[in-house]
């Protein structure tokens, strides 16, 4: 679905089917006032005939707490509709909860910048704006710890334990897969739509993908990760890193 489609889908269920739910009674009076958002595979066109359509309802804090002293709690405000064409999941949230989401930090901020804003009381652009902001105040650390993590794959071949070089071998290849996106100063996705969002946007992402996946059953593999990795923070201007990486720590 394209964001047109979504929005009018969202539009109907909200005029013709929202009312039927359970949680109506908690939201009808604040539907009008609140910010409302589609996120996960619908907003970011990754949608499949198993998808949920995820709306998220953003309100006061105000209007939350009342909503809560009335309801009971949190999950009594929240829509699972499977009797609708689509399987519906709304969720109830306050300014304050996607306030502090909008931290900087590179998944969620790039999951709100995906997201269908459907309705804005005139809040979310400036939220995002200072997310963004945030992200580029804290872009070296985040490469600086996402690099480290990178480099633990240099001691898979001390690990004898089966379960520790799955786990070394999943960060190695998570952060293989993040850092070429953050050095192009753009925040990631969940693990899920990482490799996708990677060959999208950087134009090694394939073949950097390709190695990650050839590193599930080669060890030998992570020697030229690291070394496509390295060629790209000197090519970025962050060369400083590969040199004696553990005196920095």
């Amino acid at each position: 679905m394209i964001e047109g489609e979504v929005k009018e889908v969202v539009k109907q269920y909200f005029e013709r089917n929202l009312m039927n739910q359970s949680a109506y009674k908690y939201l009808g009076s604040q539907i009008e006032k609140a910010l409302l958002l589609v996120v996960g595979s619908y907003s970011s066109g990754m949608a499949h005939s198993q998808s949920d359509l995820d709306i998220e309802m953003i309100v006061s804090d105000e209007a939350y707490k009342e909503m809560l002293l009335i309801s009971g709690s949190p999950k009594a405000l929240w829509v699972h509709d499977e009797e609708y064409s689509i399987l519906v999941d709304i969720k109830v949230r306050s300014y304050s909860w996607l306030e502090k989401k909008l931290n900087g930090d590179p998944e969620f901020l790039w999951v709100y910048e995906q997201a269908i804003c459907i309705q804005d009381p005139g809040l979310f652009k400036s939220w995002i704006d200072e997310s963004r902001k945030l992200f580029k105040e804290k872009l070296d650390q985040y490469i600086f710890n996402s690099y480290k993590d990178l480099k633990i794959g240099v001691t898979l071949d001390d690990q004898k334990d089966l379960l520790g070089r799955y786990l070394i071998k999943a960060k190695t290849i998570e952060a293989a897969l993040v850092i070429p996106l953050l050095l192009n100063e753009l925040p990631y996705p969940y693990p899920k739509w990482q490799t996708w969002w990677l060959m999208k946007h950087v134009d090694i992402g394939e073949k950097i993908v390709g190695m990650c996946e050839l590193f599930t059953t080669r060890d030998q593999t992570y020697r030229t990760i690291l070394h496509l990795i390295n060629d790209l923070l000197v090519q970025k201007g962050h060369g400083e890193l590969t040199k004696d990486f553990w005196r920095k720590l």
